[in-house]
């Protein structure tokens, strides 16, 4: 204790993933240390949601959506069985998307975005304490936060924040306190803000983390907790730090 180590670390091994694609990636890494990873090829190859995962011969690469401009805004989590689970956007139908393999089998679902409405960007995936998919993402036709969680089978969306003209719910990023209930980093694009919005109780509290008047703070958020208290990252565009 108190001993200050000066060894350098460690340099990273760099490895060649896949050759298609590898926009929007999100990883995680199983119970052995394996990495798994989603991503997107982009729209210029037709645009598929790709799934690749470290094995112990080497990395195996696969479409896990061949639909058209499907794979946007990715973020992956893991069960506890160490099956893979992948919220995503649907770029062609403007709606949020979720997939998940179970068995070795992979099934979608659409979230939302249903009757034209344009949800699924920045999406933020994390799996309750019985696996079942809590997702916060962007409505681009409200300019809303909104959240997402799948209950018995069926799924339920909620606006959360950006009303009466606000254009709040970008870069969103999504974490579970040890009581299951979602706090949610995000960027206020009209107030320039980074907020922190949590559900309790049922109901949604709300609190401006950074954002000095003038100053544009908040975009490219990321959150995780610390016990239940969180700890946010994200970027000053107006000083560029």
């Amino acid at each position: 204790l108190g001993t200050q180590l000066n060894a350098e670390p460690a340099p990273f091994t760099l490895e060649l993933v896949d050759t298609h694609g590898g926009e929007f990636s999100s990883i995680t890494v199983n119970k052995l240390g394996y990495a798994r990873i989603s991503y997107y090829t982009g729209s210029g190859t037709g645009g598929f949601l790709r799934y690749a995962e470290r094995r112990c011969e080497g990395w195996s690469a696969m479409v896990i959506d061949p639909d058209f401009l499907q794979g946007g805004y990715t973020s992956i989590a893991l069960n506890a069985a160490g099956e893979p689970r992948i919220s995503y956007r649907d770029g062609a139908n403007d709606n949020l998307k979720y997939a998940e393999r179970t068995a070795g089998d992979w099934n979608r679902y659409y979230v939302d975005g249903a009757d034209g409405f344009d949800a699924g960007a920045y999406t933020s995936l994390a799996l309750d304490a019985n696996g079942q998919p809590r997702i916060s993402h962007y409505d681009a036709d409200f300019n809303n936060l909104k959240y997402s969680e799948r209950i018995g089978g069926a799924w339920f969306n909620y606006y959360v924040d950006g009303f009466d003209g606000v254009n709040a719910g970008t870069y969103t990023s999504l974490a579970l306190d040890t009581a299951g209930n979602p706090h949610i980093s995000y960027y206020d694009e009209t107030h320039g803000n980074l907020k922190h919005a949590v559900r309790s109780g049922g109901n949604w509290n709300f609190e401006v983390v950074d954002g000095p008047p003038g100053v544009s703070v908040g975009a490219f958020t990321s959150i995780k907790l610390f016990g239940n208290a969180p700890r946010i990252s994200y970027r000053d565009e107006t000083n560029g730090d």
